[in-house]
């Protein structure tokens, strides 16, 4: 009967061991990965990336005219647009 309770013992050790580890490595895994000092990029598969602030300089109106405005305002601005390039909605 002893035997049997040292077995049990020894299995609960383990099985509370292999939870602990796999716990510390589903939290590792979850980390983001450490910096190297390098600069790293992500850009979207969706669709081509552009750097509007060269748009900027280059008098464009992306960012100044877009950018803080409402979505009322953006509408208002929209419909101006449209209706000035002769598009009917």
């Amino acid at each position: 009967m002893i035997e049997f309770f040292r077995i049990r013992r020894l299995m609960v050790r383990t099985i509370v061991r292999i939870v602990f580890a796999m716990g510390l490595c589903g939290l590792i895994s979850c980390q983001p990965p450490a910096s190297t000092g390098a600069r790293v990029e992500i850009r979207p598969s969706f669709g081509p990336v552009r750097d509007l602030s060269h748009d900027e300089a280059a008098g464009g109106h992306i960012l100044r005219k877009h950018v803080g405005q409402t979505d009322e305002q953006l509408a208002e601005s929209s419909a101006g647009s449209t209706a000035r390039a002769g598009i009917l909605i």
